[in-house]
């Protein structure tokens, strides 16, 4: 891998090329260090030979912190390379997942694997959050009771953890698959827009909802996808609704890894940078 050679101002976001599933990767102005999930469906041995190369030739040899959405491989199993090489590759301080009643059968084993390799972990619920500096990280959903309250149902996509960040005046959206009935929750709890959105499960149909749009009002979609992938991701429909809200679009699958950088607090100063599948960079 080819990294383009990096000297770090302000806040980076920057969303990994790892094919067919979802790794973001965050480091504040103080250098503050987190990823927000880690997998794919398609790209062998995501975590070792993608994220963790990734991480090195950015100089991070240490996560702060590691956020886990929901139990999906596409999501977690690059994780799991990087909690399985404590000794070689990049240390974890803290591993966050969603409120225990909401793990299904893979966070179980997540976890395992996390404590047995020495990691901390924890859990955040609906409304709680993390702040370094001036970047806060809020978590916005899942919460059980809401389940509860409108199916008693608690499972899969729809239990996403979806976290906001913000910093200064823009606010950033990780949405995980959130789909259905937690994406209906998420619509009608939001009480802010965001500026940039990173589109729910691939850009599935069955998420990105025209009343979620409308709600969150978002000025840029990032889609993490993998190239001709087996799901057909993003889907025409979600591409549709997104544009007709007035949102640019930028897919992984067509772009590779993307990088926001913000030097500033206001969002005029936020700059976009993409790089192709080697990580050279174009703009």
């Amino acid at each position: 891998m080819n990294c383009p050679a990096f000297r770090h101002t302000g806040l980076e976001i920057t969303f990994l090329d790892v094919g067919q599933g979802d790794c973001a990767f965050v480091r504040t102005e103080d250098g503050r260090t987190c990823l927000i999930d880690g997998g794919s469906s398609d790209t062998k041995k995501v975590g070792r030979y993608q994220i963790e190369p990734f991480l090195k030739c950015r100089g991070v040899g240490r996560l702060d912190y590691v956020f886990v959405s929901h139990g999906d491989l596409d999501h977690i199993n690059g994780l799991e390379e990087l909690l399985e090489r404590q000794q070689e590759g990049i240390t974890i301080g803290c591993m966050v997942l969603p409120e225990q009643k909401l793990w299904d059968e893979k966070l179980e084993q997540l976890y395992e694997l996390a404590t047995f390799n020495g990691i901390r972990v924890v859990t955040i619920q609906k409304g709680q959050e993390i702040s370094w500096e001036d970047v806060t990280l809020t978590c916005l959903e899942p919460c059980a009771e809401r389940f509860k309250e409108a199916s008693g149902e608690i499972s899969g996509n729809a239990a996403s953890m979806v976290l906001e960040l913000q910093y200064g005046e823009l606010k950033v959206l990780f949405t995980g698959d959130v789909e259905g009935e937690g994406e209906d929750i998420l619509t009608e709890d939001m009480k802010e827009d965001c500026t940039v959105l990173k589109v729910a499960h691939h850009g599935s149909r069955n998420s990105t909802s025209e009343a979620f749009l409308k709600k969150s009002e978002p000025r840029l979609a990032i889609i993490s996808a993998g190239r001709e992938n087996r799901y057909g991701h993003p889907h025409v429909e979600t591409i549709e609704r997104l544009t007709a809200e007035g949102c640019s679009i930028l897919n992984t699958a067509e772009c590779g890894a993307i990088t926001l950088r913000q030097t500033g607090k206001e969002v005029v100063n936020l700059r976009i940078i993409q790089y192709n599948r080697f990580y050279e960079k174009f703009e």
